[in-house]
């Protein structure tokens, strides 16, 4: 499926640094893998020894060591073999949101069991040992990673993994392994059975208490975070909306006389030397200028023409420095549509949206803000869509709450601005399945005969 670049004859720019990116996590990953390859191959070839040994001396204090060292053992290749498996299982489920929690829960249990099948046809020296069934071993690989879906600490997860191993390997134990109960004698059989119960009920007791205490911390972790970020964000607001308005119409005055001297300033300098430095000083003095007077101007709304509106959003994103970023495009259909609004609170808007398309490009090291304005199959919504090649859209976020550390006040006002205009705005991730979010704002277009209203 193209991208919505290609769809509209453009070629994405270049995402600096993501090859680099790509070839650290694969070695990463690949450090992981041959780390687990190497504890099971030496780790096997460690208890063949032991073995040997154990034929020669046999005795409770001897088979007792040998047996817990194969329980450690197998618990730990287990561990590596899984946590490798979660690790991949993570990445790819940044890539498919939409399927995020079935991969992290499947993935990880289908490949170690594909791991565990195909290892020993390498080497007999990479066998896998298994103390139940492989279907049971699986299921219960399964109903883990589900309980600690919600857990994102690795080491958290790893710990409470490696107790359910350990449990299930002390099984080994009771049933007489490594010998059959008739090659070892009846003293010792019973021995080292009994250390096998008692090491099953105490793993068993910590993993069900830590895995238990993981979910649980998890949930509550969560709960704490949005809390804060809607306390904050409501906090914000009330600190915004309790400012008195004349000291801001005050403000906003002394500001009109500030920017008046900057932009004669800057062009007395464009006209004596003109540079791209001074151009660039006249824009963004310019939109200062707009800035000021939509604080005067309130909740004023009037006739506004599409095209105008896109033609006067091109012209201000000069002065931002995502101006190189954003490709802007108009449907041929904009031409002609009107809608009631106000001017400058409605690019104050989606100029908060295309900046946090811009930071979180940076966050990840992408490149590329994708800006189409249409109408919809029935003429009577406007559409302004954005796409990045951000982190996405994981539908987790408070709301109000921009991703990158901030209150998310700017899209606060967004969001206000838009319902103002009796629009509606929605945040999805790609269509595309790449990754990146999808800002979409709906505004209805005027219907009939129009207003007649000075241009805003």
């Amino acid at each position: 499926m193209p991208t919505p670049f290609e769809e509209n004859g453009l070629q994405a720019p270049p995402q600096r640094g993501a090859t680099l990116q790509i070839i650290s996590r694969l070695c990463s990953l690949a450090a992981v893998f041959l780390a687990a390859f190497l504890v099971v191959y030496y780790g096997n070839a460690l208890l063949l020894r032991l073995h040997g040994h154990l034929l020669d001396r046999q005795g409770n204090v001897t088979t007792l060591s040998f047996a817990l060292s194969r329980v450690l053992i197998h618990g730990l290749q287990n561990m590596l073999i899984v946590v490798a498996w979660q690790a991949v299982a993570r990445r790819l489920s940044h890539r498919t949101a939409h399927f995020a929690d079935a991969v992290n829960i499947v993935v990880p249990p289908v490949a170690f069991m594909a791991t565990a099948w195909l290892l020993p046809h390498l080497s007999p020296n990479l066998t896998l040992s298994f103390s139940m069934s492989p279907v049971l071993a699986f299921l219960l690989l399964c109903l883990f990673h589900a309980l600690t879906l919600r857990v994102e600490n690795v080491l958290d997860r790893s710990l409470a993994l490696i107790l359910w191993l350990f449990a299930s390997h002390s099984l080994e134990m009771i049933t007489g392994v490594p010998f059959p109960q008739s090659a070892l004698p009846e003293a010792d059989a019973a021995f080292v059975s009994m250390t096998g119960f008692t090491l099953f009920f105490c793993f068993l007791a910590g993993a069900m208490s830590s895995s238990w205490l993981l979910v649980k911390y998890s949930i509550r972790l969560s709960v704490l975070k949005n809390s804060w970020i809607g306390a904050e964000l409501k906090r914000g607001e009330t600190s915004v909306s309790g400012i008195n308005m004349l000291d801001v119409n005050n403000l906003v005055h002394d500001m009109k006389n500030v920017i008046a001297v900057i932009k004669g300033t800057a062009r007395m300098m464009d006209k004596k030397e003109p540079s791209e430095r001074t151009a660039l000083l006249l824009k963004a003095a310019d939109y200062m200028g707009t800035m000021t007077q939509e604080l005067l101007s309130g909740d004023e709304k009037h006739d506004l023409a599409l095209s105008e509106l896109f033609r006067t959003i091109e012209r201000h994103s000069s002065a931002f420095p995502w101006k190189d970023e954003v490709s802007m495009h108009a449907a041929p259909e904009v031409e002609g549509a009107h809608i009631m609004a106000n001017k400058l609170r409605l690019i104050r808007a989606i100029f908060n949206i295309l900046d946090n398309a811009w930071r979180g490009n940076a966050l990840v090291g992408a490149h590329g803000i994708l800006l189409q304005v249409r109408l919809d199959i029935h003429g009577r919504m406007a559409e302004f869509e954005i796409i990045d090649n951000g982190p996405g859209y994981s539908g987790t976020q408070a709301a109000g709450q921009s991703g990158w550390g901030s209150t998310g006040l700017g899209l606060a006002f967004t969001r206000r601005v838009i319902s103002l205009h009796g629009g509606s705005l929605a945040i999805t991730s790609r269509k595309d399945q790449k990754r990146g979010a999808r800002v979409v704002i709906y505004l209805p277009i005027l219907q009939g005969p129009r207003p007649s209203t000075p241009d805003a």
